[in-house]
């Protein structure tokens, strides 16, 4: 791949506390640092801080940044660019001129945990890659592990482990280097990570991620559970704008996300957010709108569909 290549976020999720998420990502940390680590959650509305924090670690020649037990809402522009980029922007403090800007090569792995109801901006989960835990027991303590200290059983077997994951990769060579799957945000990573574990017959690392029970963007699992419902409803049927959000207000609890378009202000949330997913397929339906530029939506009809063939292409729909 190369130093300079970037890998996705790795997000381990829980759906309580003492699920083993920490513990987990630092058994891949001892393998190949060995030790583990962790820093402290990003803050909410605090990108600055974050691009330094960012700065530092890069200077220091880290090579991973772990922050856990995240909390606040993931929105942050400054790390959730950082996770893309081959280049780190930021300038030195102290100093305002052109000389204080600095560009440094962007070597880290990010990775990050949080437990459920943890939400995310809509562009994270194309960035990651995530690990979701379950623990149902009352007592966390009345487990009974194999090797309690799994960490010092990995610290002592690093070579021995590391050779097992060499062999992956011989295995991946001697099959003349097949491709994985479509990662679009990370195509060195699919290709080789990709690659060799399809090679090894352990599932496609780049499938998309479908499970939204622990956490991620609340609009967009809004919208999935609109999509079949309607689907379910009105299928392959052009219905009034008015009779969807009608149809809408009557799903609650079942979608609770736009608060049952009581206030004026809900419905206008929701007009917006129908236009934003005009054209796009979710749960393997699509929403159409038949004129998305017409500036009063109620006036326009929707379409939810699994077959829009003959549709003309989607129109892009303007800001508003």
């Amino acid at each position: 791949m190369g130093f300079e290549k970037r890998t996705p976020l790795w997000l381990f999720m829980a759906n309580r506390p003492r699920a083993g998420k920490y513990y987990l990502n630092g058994v891949a940390q001892t393998l190949y640092y060995g030790h583990s680590f962790e820093d402290a959650p990003i803050a909410a509305d605090d990108a600055r801080e974050t691009a330094k924090r960012i700065t530092t670690v890069i200077c220091a020649a880290r090579r991973s940044m772990h922050f856990a037990n995240q909390q606040d809402f993931l929105k942050d522009a400054s790390f959730i660019g950082a996770i893309t980029r081959e280049k780190h922007m930021d300038r030195q403090l102290g100093s305002n001129d052109a000389s204080a800007q600095i560009e440094l090569p962007n070597e880290l792995e990010f990775c990050m945990s949080g437990n459920i109801g943890l939400g995310w901006r809509e562009d994270v989960p194309d960035r990651a890659r995530i690990i979701t835990l379950s623990y149902y027991d009352e007592d966390a303590n009345s487990r009974v592990f194999t090797y309690p200290d799994l960490h010092g059983y990995v610290a002592e077997n690093r070579e021995l482990i590391l050779s097992a994951v060499y062999t992956l990769l011989i295995n991946w060579r001697e099959k003349d280097c097949p491709p994985g799957g479509t990662f679009t945000s990370f195509p060195a990573w699919a290709r080789v990570v990709g690659g060799v574990c399809v090679a090894a017959g352990l599932g496609d690392p780049c499938a998309p991620y479908k499970n939204t029970a622990l956490g991620g963007d609340a609009r967009e699992q809004a919208m999935r559970e609109l999509y079949e419902l309607a689907y379910a409803k009105y299928p392959n049927q052009w219905i009034h704008y008015r009779t969807l959000w009608e149809f809408v207000a009557g799903q609650q609890p079942e979608i609770a996300y736009w608060q049952g378009l009581i206030e004026p202000q809900h419905k206008v949330n929701f007009g917006k957010d129908v236009r934003k997913y005009h054209g796009r397929w979710l749960e393997g339906i699509m929403m159409y709108l038949k004129d998305p530029d017409i500036k009063n939506i109620t006036r326009t009809q929707v379409r939810f569909t699994c077959n829009p063939g003959g549709e003309e292409k989607p129109k892009i729909v303007r800001s508003i």
